[in-house]
């Protein structure tokens, strides 16, 4: 896409379960956009995209995607969170060789932690995903922003 720095995101998962990827899109999801977008722009975006911006802080889901995620992982006071409630998250990018990668993240790495009146004392862990839905011609995409960039690049 000539628009952004993209690389097919072949899957998106929490724990072991796909939120976005090659499978969610091609079971249905690309079904609904067929009828109004042109045969070849379908083909081009079968594949999700995720888009590196290192202009973007966060982590970015479309409208829809974000509230499953945000509903997944939730934010909430540090003592509550550990590896049953927040499992680690999975991008599986597709590099130019045609290989796929796993870029796997901990609790500890998608969320910041604050202190605020949330909980009292204690310090409140807030996930580090925002809401953008990209243009439907270039999409559906998720960014990869700093929070992504700073573990990986």
């Amino acid at each position: 896409d000539p628009f952004y720095w993209s690389i097919d995101l072949v899957s998106f998962r929490i724990g072991d379960k796909e939120e976005l990827g090659e499978g969610i899109w091609n079971k249905g999801v690309k079904s609904t956009l067929a009828s109004e977008v042109s045969g070849s722009l379908m083909q081009e975006q079968q594949t999700p995209k995720a888009i590196v911006d290192t202009g973007t802080t966060f982590f970015t889901a479309y409208d829809g995607l974000f509230e499953k995620i945000m509903e997944k992982l939730p934010c909430r006071c540090c003592d509550q969170i550990n590896n049953a409630t927040h499992p680690d998250i999975t991008y599986t990018l597709r590099n130019t060789d045609g290989d796929l990668v796993d870029f796997v993240l901990t609790k500890n790495e998608y969320m910041s932690v604050s202190k605020g009146d949330f909980c009292k004392d204690q310090k409140y862990c807030s996930t580090d995903f925002m809401k953008i839905n990209i243009p439907e011609e270039h999409g559906p995409a998720m960014v990869l922003g700093e929070v992504f960039l700073r573990h990986f690049y």
